[in-house]
């Protein structure tokens, strides 16, 4: 499970959870009965990570699934990246100076370098 504050204002929180989504919340609203602002789809087990990209456009999440899914956070609810490890992604780590970079680290035994700008995502 994860969470994660959005970067420069801390505004929204990404938490990803057993329920296999990622949801947003608005981090600094203090209601009884408090509702993620939005909610991603795409993982078929355990969200482990969450991490936000430089900007706050887009979200990361890893999970058991052997997954790692990219999302526009002002687009729709579905991944418009997928990257795919053969077990559980533990955790991922996005380059501070550009975000389309980054490493995960998987139960497969494996660590990753991903560039999201690229065609081929194996």
């Amino acid at each position: 499970n994860g969470v994660a504050f959005s970067h420069s204002d801390c505004r929204l929180l990404a938490s990803g959870s057993d329920d296999q989504r990622v949801l947003l919340w608005e981090a600094f609203e203090h209601r009884a009965h408090q509702r993620p602002v939005k909610e991603f789809t795409g993982h078929t087990s355990n969200v482990f990570d969450v991490r936000w990209a430089t900007g706050n456009t887009q979200l990361y999440s890893a999970g058991n699934d052997g997954q790692i899914l990219r999302y526009d956070v002002e687009g729709g609810s579905s991944p418009v990246g997928r990257y795919l490890h053969d077990d559980a992604v533990h955790k991922i780590s996005l380059q501070p100076e550009n975000s389309d970079v980054f490493v995960s680290a998987s139960h497969d035994f494996t660590l990753k370098l991903w560039d999201a700008r690229a065609s081929d995502r194996a």
